[in-house]
């Protein structure tokens, strides 16, 4: 099947979704808040037109990505044709766990990939040769709808870090953003962040371990938290406040290139970037056609989309080394890294 014809397959469906939109929920939240909650940026990777892109034409990089919000940006930047300009085709090889996104980067089954800044700070520590190319997205601790959130039944009685010492936390991966988020949230509180049982899950699965008690609480990304709380399951925790408190701002999604692709395929890194950052601006003025894009990529349904704000913010990369600087501070001292990376190690 062509590209055209997945578009307009894709198309097709979003059409349906508005139509559901409509029906269903009435006018979608807006997904956008005041200017001055807004940092716009003048990144490497920023905005800028991409007509007569002197990139390859139709250079296929191959993308790895959770179905996640903070993904969204790259099936945008596909479905709105912003690739198609840049002269790349995306090939988008879907993984279960950030750990396999991570792992396909490495072992050269993709070519970029939508992850943590969490993974790839623990992948530089180790050693391996890759780079932060694009700054998805970054949440603040005070934004209405957070991105990582502890959930809960109303009944839990979780208020504090300290209640969760001993109880289980459904989470995708023990070595993930949420894991340490909700570790932090026992350590701020002075006990024991080590005695939380994780519970591992699918993305995708994360409520049904609270329906099915396997779990006392659930640390999630967004669209999961709208579909935890669409269960009737309540917030507990802001966990963006308990890893980046104060005025920091917790670098959530980023995309990762091997050293050596964007070294050997300059023009087309960039342009591939270019592309991505044109969608983060394209979702912050087309809130209802963004929340139709993740009925699609991440397995919601529509009712669930309907409850999440998408995109809060538009991510500064100037200010990325500020909020890395302090998220390497908390893994340094969770004692999650070998060594502590170097800025410049981690940023292209």
């Amino acid at each position: 099947m062509d590209l055209m014809t997945n578009r307009r397959n894709r198309l097709s469906v979003l059409a349906l979704c508005f139509a559901l939109f409509a029906a269903s929920c009435g006018t979608a939240t807006n997904g956008s808040t005041d200017a001055s909650d807004q940092t716009t940026t003048d990144a490497p990777s920023a905005i800028a037109s991409t007509e007569n892109s002197s990139a390859t034409p139709m250079q296929v990089i191959r993308v790895s990505a959770l179905g996640t919000l903070d993904s969204s940006p790259l099936w945008i930047a596909d479905s709105q044709g912003f690739f198609e300009e840049a002269g790349i085709d995306v090939q988008f090889v879907p993984r279960s766990g950030a750990n396999a996104v991570g792992a396909s980067l490495l072992d050269d089954t993709v070519d970029a990939i939508a992850i943590s800044a969490t993974q790839v700070v623990k992948l530089v520590a180790a050693g391996e040769p890759i780079r932060i190319t694009n700054y998805l997205n970054s949440t603040s601790p005070e934004a209405a709808r957070h991105s990582m959130t502890l959930v809960a039944d109303e009944s839990s009685e979780l208020e504090t870090g300290c209640d969760l010492e001993g109880k289980r936390v459904g989470i995708n991966e023990t070595e993930s953003l949420v894991a340490h988020a909700v570790t932090q949230m026992v350590i701020n509180d002075g006990c024991d962040g080590n005695s939380i049982q994780f519970v591992e899950g699918p993305l995708t699965d994360q409520p049904d371990l609270l329906v099915n008690d396997q779990a006392d609480a659930i640390a999630v990304f967004e669209p999961y938290t709208a579909r935890a709380t669409r269960l009737g399951f309540v917030e507990v925790a802001n966990l963006d406040r308990e890893l980046c408190p104060g005025s920091s701002r917790c670098p959530i999604g980023v995309v990762a290139m091997q050293d050596s692709f964007v070294e050997e395929n300059p023009v087309v890194s960039e342009e591939f970037n270019r592309a991505i950052s044109r969608a983060l601006l394209w979702m912050e003025s087309n809130p209802v056609e963004s929340r139709a894009e993740l009925v699609l990529c991440c397995g919601i349904t529509v009712e669930d989309a309907s409850e999440i704000r998408v995109f809060d913010w538009v991510a500064n990369f100037a200010a990325l080394e500020r909020d890395m600087a302090r998220l390497l501070d908390v893994l340094e001292a969770q004692g999650k890294l070998p060594r502590r990376p170097a800025l410049d190690d981690l940023l292209g």
